[in-house]
């Protein structure tokens, strides 16, 4: 709440001091005006708010409020006088549209269940091998694409990538590099297909800047969040066992007459 009340009131301070400045005149302008006061801002499409001089931009699978005739950055969510949270339909908006526009054919698919999981990873990340084992044994209820984005400080990330994405049994060399099995030992030879680049091309997309990343059930989980997944998942986390059923009441024994 008190995060909700700053937004507001940073809302109504910067929308008073906009009103006696000159606004752009098109959405165009705006997104031109935002890249010259953030240059560095990865900014997507720029979209008109309810609250005058205002406007969504989008940043990833982040939105971001914008007042052009000022200069100013927002970062909250957006709320209606009845509750609505404007910011978050936004990002799930979003999120559904992003997710759905994937090329699922040029992942490492995983499983045959039926709820879909993308998933943004790097072989040499422990984070991405512990939620890689949460996964193992849910092949049943998960189908799995999986893109590899490596990071800069795993330098062997690139070419187990390759590896795994060149192999003629991409899940079965996931799990070989996922099990650390050439972590010290070099990896067998391979033509490298070039596939890795579109890999890096979708987690620029979503505006992945660390791994891993999961998308599932229209929900986003950042990190190896083993018990966010287990929610979505609707399952218990590891080591928890999940609440036994009531058992059925015994049926009176009959009075003696």
């Amino acid at each position: 709440m008190r995060h909700l009340i700053q937004l507001i009131a940073t809302v109504i301070l910067l929308g008073l001091a906009t009103s006696a400045l000159a606004a752009p005149q098109s959405l165009a302008d705006v997104r031109n005006r935002l890249l010259e006061d953030f240059p560095r801002l990865p900014a997507g499409d720029v979209t008109i708010t309810p609250v005058e001089g205002m406007y969504a931009v989008t940043s990833g699978l982040d939105i971001i409020y914008y007042f052009p005739a000022s200069g100013h950055l927002v970062n909250g969510n957006l709320y209606t006088k009845t509750g609505e949270n404007l910011t978050q339909k936004a990002v799930d908006d979003l999120l559904t549209t992003v997710v759905a526009g994937l090329p699922l054919d040029k992942a490492v698919k995983i499983g045959n269940g039926p709820i879909q999981v993308i998933e943004v990873t790097d072989p040499d990340c422990p984070y991405c091998r512990q939620a890689s084992t949460f996964f193992d044994d849910k092949d049943a209820m998960v189908t799995r694409y999986v893109f590899f984005m490596p990071l800069p400080m795993h330098p062997n990330a690139p070419a187990k990538a390759a590896w795994i994405l060149s192999a003629k049994d991409g899940a079965a060399a996931y799990h070989e590099i996922m099990s650390g099995k050439y972590d010290k030992t070099p990896l067998p030879a391979y033509t490298d297909n070039g596939r890795l680049a579109e890999h890096q091309a979708v987690a620029q997309k979503l505006g992945v800047r660390g791994t891993p990343q999961f998308f599932l059930k229209g929900q986003h989980v950042g990190g190896a969040d083993i018990p966010a997944l287990s929610k979505i998942l609707g399952i218990a986390p590891p080591g928890q066992t999940p609440p036994a059923k009531a058992a059925p009441a015994k049926a009176a024994a009959p009075k003696a007459k």
